[in-house]
């Protein structure tokens, strides 16, 4: 099968940056492959008029991906491609070739640099690293236990929960988000907490609530709104309590209930209570909140210490090491900057500012040879440090540039038309669960690889699930895929 138009485009287009919007089954690593091939200068089948190669041999392309998986696919489907064009040299040398996670990238160039980073040449990659950071806390904890500001911070914060919430994630979380960040622990700043302001937008939504809303809904409000009239911004946590005690959080009316009507007046109100509450909290406590930050950087040092102990580094280090040794060495700039004449970053919408910032020195001047490859819409590892945010800032950055250069892949061959529509209908711009959805077209079924033919069949069907736990939604879902499946099976014999 050959290339599409919006494919060849991209495939094509070897001189970036290029941003590229990659809707779900649209034939992205197909199309990463052939574009390779172009690199190399190998014919691409439907492509006339190729472009001028940008790379002497494999070694001079970089590939990051996301996942180990991802980059064995990748290297196996690029072998197969040149094996099959005769360029047998290139081909062995793909398990050698820059193609890996973004940290196999960092830890092959620190390893080749360590001597003149002052690293163990045989250092390890920390695959767990909560035994060692818990230890760094507790060390940190312990030289300082006569420290009267840490019993303080202790007793605000209990040292864990069931939830991982207390003293100890806060410390982890601050660290994680620091490892991520240019200059670490220096670029973060507390945010001054305004408690007078959410108290007073809360204040008047509850007074309109009381007023035009009825029954339980409108006189809980109007009481709330009453008691707040007096009510100043608390110094204590005492005084705290009485708010959480006498001012209730708002209750969402249902969907076929009159105060239906008041639904977006009671989710700004309940916005504002949890921000109220917050704020409170955090201005009562600003000295024990700055002893947290404290806490944090010095567990972060004692961390550090411990890992030289044990000749090893985490994925943060080895992201924060690179990045360093590119800014800083000359010798590491000098053989790394300019090595690359094609960078392409596959999952951008799961990349950090800091791993941006990496590839951005490896991809030449002006960034010619970059290309990042995403969709907002599957981004799930924003716990780990991911920003979708830098997703969409790359792409105004470069429609800004060039809109030339931003390209869109948005000819699904994984799934039915009848699908795709329901998709679009419930991320629609004027759906309320609306969000960064790619429209994506269906291919015909004669071109859709294991296409079923199955008459009149229902393809798509949206089941939605609201009230109980987390645990009964999942299994009332679980059960309207059995019945369905079980439908299909007996009634349309599927």
């Amino acid at each position: 099968m050959g290339l599409n138009k919006e494919q060849k485009a991209v495939a094509t287009t070897l001189e970036g940056p290029l941003f590229v919007a990659a809707g779900a089954g649209s034939g992205k690593t197909f199309t990463l492959v052939r574009r390779v091939l172009l690199a190399l200068g190998v014919p691409v089948e439907g492509v006339d008029n190729p472009p001028a190669p940008v790379a002497d041999s494999i070694d001079n392309i970089c590939a990051i991906t996301f996942t180990n998986k991802a980059a064995g696919e990748l290297k196996e489907r690029i072998r197969a491609a040149l094996l099959e064009a005769g360029r047998v040299e290139d081909a062995l040398g793909v398990d050698d070739a820059w193609i890996s996670t973004i940290h196999g990238m960092c830890s092959r160039i620190l390893k080749e640099h360590a001597l003149e980073l002052g690293l163990d040449p045989n250092f390890t990659v920390l695959g767990e690293v909560e035994e060692l950071r818990q230890r760094a806390l507790s060390n940190v904890i312990a030289s300082a236990d006569d420290d009267e500001r840490i019993r303080r911070i202790m007793r605000v914060f209990p040292l864990s929960d069931v939830n991982d919430a207390g003293l100890a994630g806060a410390v982890f979380t601050l660290m994680e988000k620091a490892a991520g960040l240019e200059h670490g622990f220096d670029s973060m700043r507390l945010v001054e907490p305004a408690p007078a302001d959410h108290l007073g937008q809360l204040k008047g939504l509850l007074q309109a609530l009381g007023k035009d809303a009825s029954g339980k809904l409108g006189s809980g409000c109007a009481e709330s709104a009453a008691f707040l009239e007096t009510y100043a911004v608390p110094t204590t946590d005492e005084e705290l309590a009485v708010f959480v005690d006498r001012v209730g959080v708002p209750r969402r009316p249902g969907s076929n209930q009159k105060n239906y009507a008041f639904i977006d007046e009671v989710n700004l109100a309940i916005a504002a209570h949890a921000a109220f509450v917050s704020d409170a909290f955090l201005a009562i406590h600003a000295n024990e909140i700055e002893g947290v930050m404290e806490l944090a950087r010095a567990t972060q040092e004692e961390y550090a210490r411990l890992k030289q102990e044990r000749s090893c580094l985490d994925n943060d280090d080895l992201l924060a090491r690179t990045y360093e040794a590119l800014r800083d060495n000359q010798t590491v700039r000098e053989d790394m900057m300019g090595r690359f004449g094609l960078v392409m970053v596959d999952e951008f919408q799961d990349t950090a500012s800091q791993q941006v910032e990496l590839v951005r020195m490896l991809s030449g001047e002006g960034e010619r040879a970059l290309a990042t490859v995403g969709d907002a819409e599957q981004s799930i590892y924003r716990f780990r440090g991911a920003d979708v945010d830098v997703f969409r800032r790359k792409r105004a950055e470069i429609e800004d540039v060039c809109p030339d250069l931003v390209k869109q892949l948005g000819t699904n061959y994984r799934s039915h038309h009848a699908i795709l529509d329901m998709v679009d209908t419930i991320f629609a711009d004027d759906s309320p669960i609306h969000g960064d959805c790619l429209h994506l077209e269906a291919c015909s079924e004669d071109t859709r690889r294991g296409a079923w033919d199955i008459g009149d069949a229902e393809r798509a069907r949206f089941v939605l699930t609201c009230g109980g736990g987390a645990d009964d939604r999942v299994a009332y879902e679980a059960a309207a895929v059995a019945r369905q499946l079980r439908a299909l099976h007996d009634e349309q014999h599927f």
